[in-house]
């Protein structure tokens, strides 16, 4: 849990009630004002990896090593400056250690491979609780930024495990319940908390994470 202490007096922080936006500031900044205006999310940010996405064409699309522009990057620096048309911010389970913080799983509805989505979003919500027993509780149910997929995450009970363990420990879950997990975000484990189109149901919280307080 990034520690909402101190630190944060440095940054402008929204009257109660008011949606943080990202215009002019940091991205370490505007991730505290998240945790601030929805302190669910703090349990989950991690500053060691940060990822971003914006529309394609955009002039700040990240060139990777390969020559080729990219909508959607993470980095290790988390005091950058915002790219105005940013469209969704989030982050990978890493600590600053480098130890594995959290596990992901994204079960798609209606969309991508054939084999690893479900028709309906009833269907990925029950294969979701699967994932969540398993971990007796210990995972966290909500909807995708978009709202029609759903995302499970568990929260490590400590920093023992390296983060280049989380594609085979998400691996060995999908597999051993039976789930249709989309390979791709089981592979890079960005949890998007941030989305600049939100919709109704955006990040509803459908299960509760045993062990966390849910203020909001």
């Amino acid at each position: 849990m990034i520690p909402l202490t101190v630190r944060q007096n440095a940054y402008r922080i929204n009257p109660p009630g008011t949606i943080p936006t990202p215009t002019g500031k940091t991205a370490e900044a505007f991730i505290f004002e998240l945790c601030e205006y929805a302190p669910w999310q703090a349990a989950w940010w991690r500053l060691h990896q940060i990822a971003l996405s914006v529309p394609a064409g955009s002039k700040h699309m990240y060139r990777d090593k390969a020559g080729q522009l990219r909508t959607e990057w993470s980095t290790y620096n988390s005091e950058f400056n915002l790219p105005p048309d940013l469209l969704a911010l989030g982050c990978q389970g890493v600590n600053v250690n480098r130890s594995l913080a959290w596990v992901l799983f994204d079960l798609d509805v209606g969309h991508g491979d054939a084999k690893k989505k479900y028709e309906t979003r009833d269907e990925a919500i029950k294969a979701a609780h699967k994932i969540r027993d398993y971990y007796n509780e210990c995972a966290e149910i909500r909807l995708s930024k978009g709202g029609s997929g759903v995302h499970v995450c568990h929260l490590q009970p400590d920093d023992t495990r390296p983060a280049s363990d989380r594609l085979k420990l998400a691996k060995f879950v999908v597999e051993k319940l039976g789930i249709r997990a989309c390979p791709s975000p089981l592979a890079r484990q960005v949890r998007w908390l941030w989305t600049g189109t939100p919709r109704p149901d955006s990040f509803k919280l459908i299960a509760k994470h045993r062990g966390l307080r849910y203020e909001q």
